[in-house]
């Protein structure tokens, strides 16, 4: 049976991904290499980490920490993202520092927003 989104996965699917800013934090809080995994591969890394986390948390029996909330919050958005919308065996690099022109630039957010709004990236 097909899932819903595999129809979407075959006819978009683009070899590498590239992600920046809060994924990239994410990636490297959960161990995975920024540098490249396979997108089916990020998607257990970060299951394992949440589901490891969720233990950690269950077996103390108190309330976790703000940021172990935070980390649980973020990877299980960026699971189902990833899910999503991203063929499985795409690659995927997590980048926040760059070095353009010999010049280091750092990618937040903000810049994804801003080279979406001038029709630069999609």
């Amino acid at each position: 049976m097909e899932r819903s989104n595999d129809k979407f996965h075959r006819e978009y699917e683009i070899p590498t991904k590239v992600a920046i800013s809060g994924c990239y934090h994410a990636a490297k809080t959960a161990g995975l290499n920024t540098n490249q995994e396979l997108v089916v591969d990020a998607i257990a890394k970060l299951r394992k980490f949440v589901d490891d986390l969720v233990e950690k948390i269950q077996t103390t029996g108190q309330n976790p920490p703000k940021n172990d909330a935070l980390n649980i919050a973020a990877m299980v958005m960026l699971i189902a993202l990833y899910s999503a919308v991203v063929h499985p065996t795409s690659t995927i690099r997590f980048r926040r520092e760059w070095i353009l022109d010999g010049e280091e630039f750092i990618t937040t957010w903000t810049v994804g927003w801003y080279l979406q709004s001038f029709g630069v990236a999609t």
